[in-house]
C-alpha cells in the first residue's frame, strides 16, 4: 500500500465480508501518512484477521510482496491490491480448489474490469486456460491480478525479482511453470481497477513495461518474442541476476536452470544470430501500423492539394 487513503474504506468494506475464518490479511503500508494510519487503525481494531505492518521507507512493489510472503503464516499466499475488490467467497474458493488439486501449485481465475473505482464494471477479463495453451503462456501474463499459490513454492523457485516494477509477476509465472502446474479456478474472483490511461500509474508506462518484458524474454532465451524496439532499453535490467533484499543473486539460485542462465548471459552473441528473424517478426507486428500511418499522410497530402486548388478557383 502506498498513498492509498481514497481506497482504504472500500478495501476494508470488502475485506470485512470475506467468508473464510482461516485467513490472515497482512497490511503493508509504505511511508504511511497520518490519514492512512488513522483509517487503518480504526478499521482493524478488534479484528483478528488483520496484521498491520508499517514500512517506514517506501520500497518497491515486489519488495513489499516479498516482505509479506516471509511474514505469512498460512499454507497459501495471494496478493490483494488495495484498489481492487475480491468477492467474499473468492479466497475460500481458490483455497478449496488448491486442496482439491494437490498437483497444482497456483490457481488463478477471471475477474471484472472497472475504470471508475467503486462504479459498476464495464467488462470481464477471461484469462487464458493454461492447459492446452502452454506455449501461449510462455509469452503472456495469464495468472491475472488474483493468483493464489502454495507458500512452499518459494522454497523451490525463490521470490519475486525486485528490480522490476511492472512485470515481476509475469516473470514469476514463467519460473513457476518450470516447476509446477498452474490451473484456472472456476468462477469470477473479483473486480480489477484498470484506472485511467492518463493517471500516471507505473503499470501504464509502455516503455518501462516493454523494456522489462524484453529483459524477461532474454532471461529465458525466448529470442523470437523479443521486441527490438525495447532491446537496448532492456539492458537497464539484469537478465542473469535477480534482486532480493537490496542485493543480487544469480538466477540459478531462484529455480532457473544453468542452461537458461548460460544463454541469458550471452544474450548479445545469440541475439546476433536471431536478429534477422526478430527483424522480420518486428516488421510483421508493426506493418499494419506503418501502413495506416502511410495512408494517413497520403490522405492529408491530397487534402492540402484540394484545398489549394479550390482556393485558386475561388480567387479567379
Amino acid at each position: 500500500m502506498y498513498r492509498c487513503a481514497r481506497y482504504l474504506e472500500a478495501f476494508f468494506d470488502a475485506a470485512d465480508k470475506v467468508t473464510s475464518d482461516d485467513v490472515e490479511l497482512l497490511l503493508l503500508l509504505n511511508d504511511p501518512l497520518p490519514e492512512e494510519v488513522s483509517v487503518v487503525e480504526r478499521r482493524i481494531s478488534g479484528g483478528r484477521r488483520y496484521r498491520y505492518v508499517p514500512v517506514v521507507e517506501r520500497e518497491t512493489l515486489y519488495a513489499s510482496w516479498n516482505r509479506g510472503i516471509r511474514l505469512a503464516r498460512g499454507r497459501f499466499v495471494t496478493i490483494w491490491n488495495v484498489d481492487d475488490i475480491r468477492f467474499p467467497d473468492a479466497l475460500d474458493r481458490q483455497a478449496d480448489f488448491l486442496d482439491d488439486n494437490p498437483g497444482v501449485g497456483m490457481a488463478y481465475g477471471d475477474y471484472y474490469l472497472s475504470r471508475v473505482h467503486g462504479a459498476a464494471p464495464y467488462g470481464i477479463c477471461h484469462e487464458l486456460e493454461y492447459e492446452g495453451n502452454e506455449r501461449a503462456a510462455e509469452s503472456r501474463h495469464v495468472i491475472g491480478c488474483f493468483p493464489m499459490w502454495r507458500r512452499n513454492l518459494h522454497d523451490v523457485v525463490g521470490y519475486f525479482d525486485e528490480q522490476f516494477g511492472i512485470v515481476g509477476d509475469f516473470e514469476f509465472q514463467l519460473r513457476c511453470l518450470a516447476h509446477c502446474r498452474i490451473k484456472k479456478a472456476p468462477g469470477i474472483l473479483g473486480v480489477f481497477y484498470v484506472g485511467d490511461m492518463g493517471s500516471g500509474r507505473l503499470s501504464m508506462s509502455r516503455d518501462r513495461s516493454g523494456a522489462e518484458r524484453t529483459c524477461v524474454f532474454r532471461r529465458y532465451a525466448q529470442w523470437a518474442r523479443i521486441d527490438l524496439m525495447y532491446l537496448f532499453q532492456s539492458f537497464r535490467f539484469r537478465s542473469g541476476m535477480m534482486k532480493l533484499d537490496g542485493g543480487w543473486m544469480p538466477v540459478t539460485g531462484c529455480g532457473i536452470g544453468a542452461w537458461t542462465r548460460f544463454f541469458s548471459r550471452f544474450a548479445v552473441v545469440v541475439g546476433i544470430a536471431a536478429f534477422p528473424y526478430c527483424l522480420l517478426r518486428y516488421v510483421k507486428n508493426h506493418i499494419g501500423w506503418l501502413a495506416g500511418r502511410a495512408l494517413l499522410f497520403r490522405r492529408q497530402a491530397y487534402e492540402k492539394i484540394d484545398v489549394h486548388e479550390e482556393g485558386e478557383d475561388h480567387g479567379r
